[in-house]
Protein backbone atom coordinates (compact mmCIF):
# COMPACT_ATOMS: atom_id res chain seq x y z
CA UNK A 1 0.00 0.00 0.00
CA UNK A 2 1.49 3.71 -1.36
CA UNK A 3 2.13 5.88 1.36
CA UNK A 4 1.24 9.22 -0.70
CA UNK A 5 -2.00 8.61 -3.24
CA UNK A 6 -2.27 11.59 -5.69
CA UNK A 7 -5.64 12.03 -7.87
CA UNK A 8 -5.43 13.97 -10.45
CA UNK A 9 -8.46 15.30 -12.44
CA UNK A 10 -8.36 15.25 -16.22
CA UNK A 11 -10.44 16.79 -18.72
CA UNK A 12 -9.29 17.30 -22.54
CA UNK A 13 -5.74 17.83 -20.35
CA UNK A 14 -3.56 16.29 -23.96
CA UNK A 15 -1.28 19.48 -23.81
CA UNK A 16 -0.25 19.01 -19.79
CA UNK A 17 -0.94 15.58 -18.62
CA UNK A 18 2.39 14.10 -19.87
CA UNK A 19 4.09 16.77 -17.79
CA UNK A 20 2.07 15.93 -14.64
CA UNK A 21 2.66 12.64 -15.01
CA UNK A 22 6.42 12.76 -15.41
CA UNK A 23 6.50 15.02 -12.40
CA UNK A 24 5.52 12.76 -10.18
CA UNK A 25 7.76 10.10 -11.74
CA UNK A 26 10.76 12.35 -11.49
CA UNK A 27 10.44 12.45 -7.64
CA UNK A 28 12.92 10.76 -5.04
CA UNK A 29 10.43 9.96 -2.94
CA UNK A 30 8.85 6.75 -4.64
CA UNK A 31 6.20 5.43 -2.52
CA UNK A 32 3.11 6.84 -4.31
CA UNK A 33 0.36 5.95 -6.79
CA UNK A 34 -0.85 8.92 -8.96
CA UNK A 35 -4.75 8.17 -10.10
CA UNK A 36 -5.87 10.04 -13.47
CA UNK A 37 -9.43 10.61 -13.65
CA UNK A 38 -10.17 11.06 -16.91
CA UNK A 39 -13.79 13.14 -16.76
CA UNK A 40 -15.37 12.39 -20.33
CA UNK A 41 -12.02 14.44 -22.29
CA UNK A 42 -12.54 14.52 -26.48
CA UNK A 43 -9.39 14.72 -26.94
CA UNK A 44 -6.15 12.13 -26.35
CA UNK A 45 -5.43 13.08 -22.79
CA UNK A 46 -6.92 8.98 -21.95
CA UNK A 47 -4.62 7.59 -24.59
CA UNK A 48 -2.02 9.54 -23.18
CA UNK A 49 -2.22 8.24 -19.85
CA UNK A 50 -2.48 4.69 -21.31
CA UNK A 51 0.78 4.95 -23.03
CA UNK A 52 2.42 5.58 -19.62
CA UNK A 53 0.65 2.92 -17.60
CA UNK A 54 2.67 0.59 -19.59
CA UNK A 55 6.34 2.28 -18.18
CA UNK A 56 4.99 3.27 -15.03
CA UNK A 57 2.99 0.38 -12.64
CA UNK A 58 2.20 3.31 -10.03
CA UNK A 59 -0.19 4.76 -12.12
CA UNK A 60 -3.68 4.21 -12.58
CA UNK A 61 -6.75 5.37 -15.30
CA UNK A 62 -10.27 6.06 -14.38
CA UNK A 63 -12.61 6.98 -17.09
CA UNK A 64 -15.91 8.65 -16.42
CA UNK A 65 -18.33 10.96 -18.42
CA UNK A 66 -18.27 14.27 -17.92
CA UNK A 67 -19.39 14.65 -14.48
CA UNK A 68 -17.57 17.97 -12.96
CA UNK A 69 -14.74 18.44 -10.43
CA UNK A 70 -15.87 17.08 -7.44
CA UNK A 71 -16.95 13.81 -8.63
CA UNK A 72 -14.22 13.25 -10.77
CA UNK A 73 -11.78 14.29 -7.53
CA UNK A 74 -14.08 12.20 -5.16
CA UNK A 75 -14.40 8.89 -7.89
CA UNK A 76 -10.13 9.64 -7.83
CA UNK A 77 -10.23 9.34 -3.77
CA UNK A 78 -12.07 5.70 -4.17
CA UNK A 79 -9.83 4.33 -6.12
CA UNK A 80 -6.98 5.13 -4.48
CA UNK A 81 -5.24 2.40 -1.80
CA UNK A 82 -6.77 2.14 1.62
CA UNK A 83 -5.76 4.60 3.69
CA UNK A 84 -5.49 5.36 7.80
CA UNK A 85 -5.09 8.36 9.40
CA UNK A 86 -1.69 8.73 11.32
CA UNK A 87 -2.33 8.04 15.27
CA UNK A 88 -1.69 11.54 15.92
CA UNK A 89 -3.96 12.89 13.71
CA UNK A 90 -6.84 10.93 14.76
CA UNK A 91 -5.89 11.67 17.79
CA UNK A 92 -6.90 15.94 16.73
CA UNK A 93 -9.99 14.60 14.83
CA UNK A 94 -11.49 13.24 18.75
CA UNK A 95 -10.74 16.41 19.84
CA UNK A 96 -11.49 18.92 17.08
CA UNK A 97 -15.75 18.33 17.82
CA UNK A 98 -14.56 19.41 22.01
CA UNK A 99 -12.50 22.92 21.08
CA UNK A 100 -14.37 26.14 21.67
CA UNK A 101 -12.35 27.77 19.01
CA UNK A 102 -13.49 24.99 16.39
CA UNK A 103 -16.79 25.02 14.86
CA UNK A 104 -17.50 21.47 13.19
CA UNK A 105 -21.57 22.21 12.10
Amino acid sequence: MPQVSIVTPCYNAEKFISKAIDSFRNQTFTDWEHIIVDDGSTDNSAEIVSHYMQLETRLKLVKQSNRGLCITRNNGLKASSPWKLPKSMYHHCLLLPQSTRVDCT
